[in-house]
């Protein structure tokens, strides 16, 4: 697990093994903000990069949007109106807090009007912002130390200039005065305090909605309340990678051998088909859909195999043929495959069990379809060849058997097709007569 830099608590993942190496690349942030900066060196040359989240508003700026939105504040409190904006209780909401107070301390307006923050986790989520310094900043880290609040929002509830509640219908009814900010959810505006808010104040053009969620649309979410006197701004803050950070920087300093995403990440959006800069661009890409089940075929030629002492024993490994420096022996026993862990066993183990080993000769040679019909004709078995599109493969059907071998060219495995493990296995026999063992 490594910070990815967007929020406390969110990180991006890495699954390694001796030869093989996924990066898993959640909500990302490479921008400056209370988070601790994302670590891009775990997730260097992965075999597999997951790509699941990627800015959803590419052409907004979101340093713009933040400062948009804390002059609309300003703007709003001065003609006496209020202010709400609709948010998650976490992320975001902390940057947005510090921003504001600053602005509105270099403003005309009144250092007394009130800012509100309404969750059921209120209190919690301003509590713990304070005490997780491992996902802080290095900046904010150092007041920890201090030590200091590492946030402003910790003296703005000291002084109570900010005042959090668990809902609009507890102590809030009581201490609540206009003009005021208030933070509550849920950034749909479908449920939560959210909703009442908009109903009590919905029909007066002084006060305003600011809309900040990036993945709600303003006039879906807006719908239910229409006609709506009151004014309505759309500031998307989304701090995830851009299309344009992903092609130019990310793609090419983790240089994945192959990357899984999204398809809709794979082509311009509807609402721009000509924008192909909001595409990921990679030579080696494989786009899957929600509810996918992807099979990833494995980069690695090799595997980690641990030997057992007593075959190690036997081992006489010296230089053989043209080889001269490299020393090599063959080996004989059981291959286990245990909880991810592959050894090579004895098999006189399994003998004194009156088990039999069950391994096969090493058999050479090419396999030909005719010889293979042959082979089985003999048995009395029918066989017959059957016509490929691929002119390296050939095919021989046969009928008894409800079976089908694809002979494929020198060098790569044959297949065997077969729903009956019994005639598997009895015509994987016939098969190994027409190869010589070694």
């Amino acid at each position: 697990m490594h910070n990815s830099g967007f929020s406390i608590g969110s990180a991006n993942w890495t699954i390694q093994t001796d030869y093989e190496k996924v990066a898993y690349l959640s909500a990302t942030s490479s921008r400056t903000s209370h988070t601790k900066a994302v670590d891009w060196e775990k997730l260097k040359g992965a075999d597999v990069l997951v790509l699941t989240s990627v800015s959803v508003a590419p052409e907004r700026n979101p340093e713009e949007s933040v400062h948009m939105l804390c002059v609309t504040v300003v703007e709003t409190l001065k003609r006496g109106g209020n202010v709400l904006i609709p948010i998650a209780p976490t992320g975001v909401l902390y940057d947005l807090l510090e921003c504001l107070a600053a602005n509105l301390d270099q403003s005309t307006v009144s250092v007394d009007t009130p800012i509100y923050f309404l969750s059921p986790v209120a209190e919690s989520a301003l509590a713990y912002a304070n005490i997780y310094a491992e996902w802080l900043s290095e900046k904010k880290q150092n007041r920890v130390y201090v030590p200091e609040e590492p946030f402003p929002h910790s003296i703005m509830l000291k002084s109570g200039r900010l005042k959090s509640f668990t809902t609009m219908h507890s102590n809030f009814s009581r201490e609540f005065r206009t003009p005021c900010v208030v933070f509550t959810g849920h950034p749909s505006l479908r449920f939560g305090d959210a909703v009442h808010f908009m109903e009590l104040w919905g029909g007066d053009q002084k006060n305003a909605v600011l809309l900040t969620d990036p993945d709600y649309s303003m006039m879906e979410v807006l719908a239910p309340f229409q006609p709506l006197a009151m004014r309505a701004y759309n500031f998307p803050i989304d701090t995830r990678l851009d299309f344009g950070q992903i092609n130019a920087t990310i793609m090419r300093e983790l240089a994945p051998k192959r990357v899984l995403l999204p398809e809709q990440l794979t082509k311009p959006p509807a609402t721009a088909p000509t924008r192909t800069d909001f595409v990921v661009q990679h030579s080696n890409q494989t786009p899957f859909r929600v509810g996918d089940t992807l099979s990833v075929a494995s980069s690695a030629s090799r595997k980690r195999v641990r030997l057992d002492p007593e075959i190690a024993k036997g081992m006489d490994v010296s230089a053989r043929g043209a080889l001269a420096e490299a020393g090599m022996c063959s080996l004989r026993g059981l291959l286990s495959a245990y909880d991810n862990i592959l050894e090579l066993k004895s098999d006189s183990v399994d003998k004194e069990n009156d088990r039999s080993p069950a391994v096969r000769s090493r058999l050479g040679g090419q396999l030909v379809g005719a010889a293979l019909i042959e082979a089985l004709a003999k048995i009395g078995v029918r066989a017959e060849p059957v016509p490929a599109a691929d002119q390296s493969v050939a095919l021989v059907r046969v009928p008894d058997w409800s079976a089908i071998v694809a002979i494929l060219d020198e060098g790569k495995r044959s297949k065997i097709t077969c729903e009956s493990k019994a005639n598997r296995r009895r015509l994987a026999d016939v098969i190994s007569t027409c190869l010589t063992p070694l």
